[in-house]
Parts: C-alpha cells; structure tokens; sequence
C-alpha cells in the first residue's frame, strides 16, 4: 500500500496531502457562497440561483471524492496508530460522517434535508480545522 501511495504522489505524499486538503478547504469555502446565491440570499447578475445550486452540487462531488482520496492516502500511508496524529484522526472520521450524512439527505431522504445548513456548516468546519491542522503538522 505504501509503494502505491508513493508512486501516486512521487514520494511527495505530506506535500501532496497539505495541497489537497488546501484545495478542498478552499472548494468548501467557495461551496458557501454558491448555495448563499442557489437560496437568493445574495443575487448576482451574472450567476442565477439554479446555476449556483448545480455547481455547488457538483463542487460537493467533487469534494467527497477528493475527501475520500486524501483519507485513503492518510490511512493507507501515516495509518491511525501514530502518537502525532492527535486530532486529526477524530476531525477525519466527523468529516466522513458529516459528508455522508449530508449525501443521504441530498440524495435519499428528502425530508432530512432541513438539515442541509447545518451539516454544510459542520462539513465546512471540519474542512477547516483537518486543513489547520494538516498545515500545522507540515509546517512544524
């Protein structure tokens, strides 16, 4: 496993995964100012709210697939035993959690989807804090 992850990110993989999870954190950002527009709290002349509400559910794929890369380059590489990890792992599996929750209202259960706000601001949270984090840990 650790050969694959090696040869995925040329040997690079802490780079590689403060960059991901950078860009993910960003896209989650940029997620609230999509769905700000798709619910007309903000209107803006160049972007009408069902072209918002597309994007934003197409940046959220796009988000869950990177998400679920990064935690199989970090289980499958750094795995879940290491002293240093500290709030990482917890801040990872609410992250998963909080995605996958979010997907079952979107997609399966309509009348959860009340919900919608809150897990996007809980998903966006847990972006930010695994990205200070991670930074953290690279930077030190």
């Amino acid at each position: 496993m650790e050969g694959l992850i090696e040869n995925l990110t040329v040997g690079h993989v802490s780079d590689v995964k403060v960059v991901l999870t950078t860009v993910v954190a960003l896209l989650g950002i940029y997620q609230v100012g999509l769905i700000v527009v798709a619910y007309e709290k903000v209107r803006l002349p160049f972007l009408t709210s069902a072209a918002a509400g597309a994007a934003h559910r197409a940046i959220g794929d796009a988000i869950v697939a990177l998400t679920l890369f990064i935690s199989f380059v970090c289980v499958g590489y750094f795995g879940l035993e290491a002293e240093e990890l500290g709030a990482h792992v917890p801040l990872a599996l609410g992250l998963l959690i909080a995605l996958g929750l979010k997907v079952i209202a979107v997609r399966w259960a309509p009348r959860a989807q009340f919900l919608l706000p809150s897990l996007g601001l809980a998903v966006l949270s847990l972006l930010v804090a695994i990205w200070l984090n991670a930074a953290a840990h690279y930077l030190a």
